[in-house]
């Protein structure tokens, strides 16, 4: 069944100006978030941050956080903190 009409939901994924979403805002946001989860984590969230990591194909964790790809990052961490490494 077809679902015109319907709009697609917003998510703060969605960076787009047709959703009011600038990529800058969710990229900043994403930021401030990795920043406080590398915190709690690491003895030096900072050298991290800026460190080439394998599993970024050899980039670093601002790298990803610049390009919009921030998501990585924080799963990276997100799984670290649970014990799955």
């Amino acid at each position: 069944m077809a679902t015109a009409g319907k709009s697609k939901k917003k998510s703060p994924g969605d960076a787009s100006p047709e959703n009011g979403i600038r990529p800058a805002e969710v990229s900043e946001s994403m930021r401030r978030k990795i920043q406080d989860l590398a915190a709690e984590l690491l003895k030096h969230p900072v050298e991290w941050l800026d460190h080439p990591h394998p599993q970024f194909g050899g980039r670093t964790p601002n790298q990803l956080i610049a390009a919009c790809q921030g998501d990585q990052v924080y799963d990276l961490l997100r799984c670290a903190e649970l014990g799955m490494f």
